[in-house]
């Protein structure tokens, strides 16, 4: 699939649930409220991973209802089979916010892979839409959005890309109430140090 599927597959189920209250459709189907529950971290029991030898597509290997991140590639980063990590231990949290909606979250996924988002230098919230020209993070430039993936001692430095936010849950928030999300799902290119050679991913958050 090419970059320009990647992400017209994305922004076409977009959505954005707040606090019980619809901000946008999603694909043309009502989205439903998020439930109330606990925060923070989330645990499945049938937590492993998966080495998938197979194709795997982006757009929908991060949709449902199990915690998973998925990155694909052929680069000094990742290369080889797509990595497919699915339950175990998550936490998620929101740690920036503007106009009251989240703008930076991270994810501590399986105690080992970490990702963030982030809008802030956008002076906008994470809402559901792509986010291009996107630089790592905690360094990106002004106007520019942040993004950052990394794994034990393999970190993606000098990342240009691009993401896309397909869908998040959250409770409306007022700036310094920094609460972990309901849920998060998004799809991602990745260029490390420059290189032309991209790392595609995604992932879903829910506890």
């Amino acid at each position: 699939m090419t970059r320009s599927s990647h992400l017209r597959a994305a922004r076409s189920v977009a959505c954005l649930v707040l606090a019980g209250a619809l901000i946008e459709a999603c694909g043309g189907e009502t989205a439903s409220a998020p439930a109330s529950g606990s925060q923070g971290g989330s645990q499945d029991a049938s937590s492993h991973v998966a080495q998938d030898a197979g194709g795997v597509d982006v757009t929908t290997a991060c949709i449902g209802t199990t915690n998973t991140l998925v990155i694909t590639g052929d680069t000094d980063f990742h290369r080889g089979a797509p990595l497919v990590l699915t339950g175990g231990y998550w936490t998620a949290s929101v740690e920036e916010v503007v106009d009251g909606l989240p703008s930076y979250v991270s994810f501590d996924v399986q105690v080992g892979w970490m990702l963030e988002f982030s809008s802030t230098l956008l002076g906008k919230p994470l809402l559901p839409g792509t986010y291009p020209d996107a630089q790592w993070f905690p360094f990106p430039q002004a106007k520019h959005p942040g993004l950052h993936v990394s794994a034990h001692a393999r970190d993606c430095g000098g990342l240009t890309g691009q993401f896309t936010v397909v869908e998040m849950k959250s409770k409306l928030i007022d700036a310094g109430d920094l609460l972990p999300l309901k849920s998060f799902t998004a799809y991602f290119e990745l260029h490390c140090d420059s290189d032309p050679l991209a790392n595609y991913g995604c992932v879903h958050y829910q506890p």
